[in-house]
């Protein structure tokens, strides 16, 4: 799943994976991040690389005005 430009700063984001084997999405300019989900159920361990990563992308490229 592509990525949207940061809302903040307007940079090209990237998706990363903690020590924890946990996906989400950061700006390296601005330091915004955003989690997949907010349980601990959502690691790749439990959810599978692909869900992990989709979660993460979802919720980085909801924006406020989204219906």
């Amino acid at each position: 799943m592509e990525l949207k430009p940061c809302p903040f700063c307007g940079n090209k984001p990237y998706m990363v994976q903690n020590y924890l084997g946990q996906k989400y999405v950061c700006c390296p300019e601005c330091g915004a991040c955003v989690w997949g989900k907010d349980t601990d159920d959502w690691r790749i361990s439990t959810m599978g690389e692909k869900k992990a990563e989709k979660a993460a992308a979802e919720n980085w490229n909801r924006r406020v005005n989204d219906v």
